[in-house]
């Protein structure tokens, strides 16, 4: 018995995710649910950096349902949800959960790695790397060596 085999662009060229992250999009960043469930929480840690990374991704593949720029506004904006102290803005005040953290700072960091593919401008880039430094640096659990 053979399976059938498909390509990772096909899959999600054909898949709904991206309809469904548009219906999120709030201008800046993803809300957790759409807009028409009338949740108008946020969670950068969970929610937006996921869609970051599927972001980054698909534009690097080109996969025609993205829209190009969306990625970089992303990240623009994640930058700024990392405190000077290196905890985590949320929708209701802060974490300092490491895993919430570290999460957000792969996202930016992929982002990083494929900003010029994903069009991040060089002043946003520069925020973008002083976020992942703040939590790096500051963060009272993932500036340790066994931090996650």
């Amino acid at each position: 018995m053979t399976t059938p085999r498909g390509s990772l662009r096909n899959f999600l060229e054909e898949s709904p995710f991206h309809e469904f992250l548009e219906s999120c999009w709030n201008g800046s960043y993803y809300l957790n649910f759409p807009v028409s469930s009338g949740n108008p929480a946020y969670d950068p840690g969970g929610v937006c950096a996921h869609a970051l990374y599927y972001l980054v991704y698909a534009e690097k593949l080109g996969l025609k349902q993205v829209r190009p720029g969306r990625a970089a506004q992303l990240a623009a904006w994640l930058a700024t949800q990392v405190r000077e102290d290196g905890y985590c803005l949320t929708d209701n005040g802060f974490t300092d959960h490491p895993a919430y953290a570290s999460t957000l700072g792969d996202a930016l960091g992929t982002s990083l790695c494929y900003a010029s593919e994903i069009g991040l401008p060089e002043e946003e880039r520069k925020q973008v790397l002083a976020a992942l430094t703040r939590l790096a640096e500051r963060h009272p659990r993932i500036r340790f060596p066994e931090g996650a």
